[in-house]
């Protein structure tokens, strides 16, 4: 498989090792990784033949990345995913797992099987595999362990479907479903939570039209609710505060109008809300979760019977971008929730959750070889590289609540860089001293910039720029601006059978005849 278009697409990779068990858990302290390790091109090549894309040239760069590129940890993301599928009688009263990733950068990861969950009927929602991160290897596998898909757009809804996820397990929210988006759900029995009144009321008129035709829909209905418990630190992020545009907000008044449709809609039967993600603590999410709980019991009251058989929590647990360390966790949450919906817990509802970023985020890095380097002053420069705004949007646009952390690494050893008081002996020491760098992309605008006068140790031409935690929001949110190529996206784990690691093409770099399809 050739490579076409400018630079090379072969990444350093670091080593990976994870031990785990067939029941999930793993022993802590063992296998440690003490350095990062350069998986050699030829390595790459003998692994997996002509699924690895050669460098077109020969410079001592060119055997690594120029181009963009996103690494899936697959293995990592594999064990992440068990947070999801906990089976409530296999725990048992007192125990959890910890999972951890056992190398230097310290990725740990906090899974909960705590005693929190044991009388949850889980029925678990992975968001990220959908919308914040649609890769295929990694929605085939949720749906393989059992997982259900949140979709947000025909489209999405028709991968899940075609991905093997059963209709039960797909469920579609939307603010702006139109009647074929509608239609299309309940055709294929897909949950549907209507956003509003007037959806309720097309959702009614599309079933009425398939029950004329003869076809009684499977689709479990949900009203969302906005359960109005304020904003997060990020106002983009937050969707329950009084102007949010998602949901139905709970006031004495709306809430009589929740009862007469629970009353004049008998297939009404599931509640959801989401109060937003990055940005939000844990108690603004428990207490969306407490008051949809009420809800839940008034309107089951109303109607004389247990009427509500899920209720969808929501996603949005905040992820630490500022370390390797997990936090919160989801056992963390589990325990708040515990606190402030006990009812919760007592077995008799399907709660569905909606985690994407948290699951997603640290399971994958992004790395690009610096093409030029350009002198603001003594201390200040501007490192060029083959990304910006086009995969890293959210840092570049609203740098103040979406900045991620970056890492420099030597272009021939693939080390982190780190400072130096005495400065660099031709360019080729890993110990280097520190400067200021913006970290510009490619795209023809001033504020395609990943980091505005960051301390770094100095940079060199053909050194990498590493961008971390960007398996969620990143790869999903890809811009056309200036026509650019989506990068390729690997995926690598630490080798079980034999020394090195062992690393998959998940997919190519998307051609450019597809980047002008788009167009045409």
């Amino acid at each position: 498989m050739a490579h076409k278009g400018k630079g090379s697409v072969l990444p350093f990779l670091f080593n990976q090792k994870l031990s785990f068990d067939t029941h999930g858990e793993q022993e802590a302290g063992t296998d440690k990784i003490s350095k990062r390790e350069l998986i050699e091109p030829s390595l790459l090549q003998d692994l997996y033949g002509e699924k690895v894309l050669r460098p077109p040239h020969e410079s001592a760069a060119a055997d690594f990345i120029e181009q963009a590129l996103v690494v899936a940890e697959t293995e990592l993301l594999e064990q992440m995913l068990l947070m999801n599928k906990i089976s409530p009688e296999k725990v048992d009263h007192d125990t959890y797992t910890t999972l951890q990733a056992k190398e230097d950068r310290g990725f740990r990861v906090e899974i909960a099987k705590h005693r929190g969950y044991r009388n949850i009927d889980i029925a678990t929602v992975i968001k990220k595999l959908v919308d914040e991160n649609a890769l295929g290897i990694d929605v085939q596998f949720a749906v393989q362990m059992g997982c259900g898909l949140e979709a947000a757009s025909y489209a999405e809804a028709l991968l899940a479907l075609r991905t093997g996820c059963p209709a039960d397990k797909i469920m579609f929210d939307s603010p702006a479903k139109t009647r074929a988006d509608i239609r299309f759900a309940l055709e294929h029995n897909i949950q549907i939570n209507a956003d509003n009144f007037f959806e309720l009321d097309r959702i009614a008129e599309e079933r009425r039209k398939l029950e004329d035709a003869g076809y009684l829909s499977g689709s479990v209905i949900g009203l969302r609710i906005n359960p109005l418990v304020g904003e997060g630190k990020i106002k983009a992020l937050s969707v329950s505060d009084e102007s949010s545009k998602f949901g139905i907000p709970l006031t004495a008044e709306t809430k009589k109008r929740v009862f007469e449709y629970f009353h004049k809609l008998p297939w009404l039967a599931a509640l959801h809300c989401h109060v937003g993600s990055q940005g939000c603590t844990l108690s603004q999410h428990a207490q969306g979760a407490k008051r949809l709980y009420e809800l839940c019991e008034e309107i089951n009251g109303e109607v004389g019977s247990r009427r509500i058989r899920r209720m969808d929590i929501g996603g949005g647990l905040p992820v630490n971008f500022d370390s390797e360390e997990i936090s919160p966790t989801f056992d963390v949450y589990a325990r708040t929730l515990r606190e402030e919906v006990p009812s919760l817990f007592r077995g008799d509802l399907t709660v569905i959750t909606e985690y994407g970023r948290s699951v997603s985020a640290k399971a994958a890095w992004a790395a690009c070889s610096v093409e030029y380097i350009k002198t603001v002053s003594t201390d200040h420069e501007i490192a060029v590289i083959q990304a910006g705004a086009d995969l890293f949007l959210r840092t570049c646009y609203a740098p103040s609540n979406f900045s991620l952390r970056v890492t420099g690494h030597h272009r021939q050893s693939g080390k982190e860089l780190q400072p130096h008081a005495d400065g660099i002996v031709g360019g080729n020491e890993v110990s280097r001293r520190m400067k200021r760098y913006d970290v510009a992309g490619p795209l023809c605008f001033g504020g395609d910039k990943i980091t505005v006068n960051r301390p770094m140790p100095q940079l060199l031409v053909g050194d990498f720029v590493v961008v971390h935690d960007v398996g969620a929001n990143t790869l999903s949110m890809f811009s056309r601006h200036c026509s650019r190529q989506a990068p390729p996206v690997y995926g690598y784990c630490r080798s079980q059978e034999a020394e090195g690691v062992e690393v998959a093409l998940i997919k190519e770099m998307e051609p450019v005849e597809d980047v002008l399809r788009f167009w045409s």
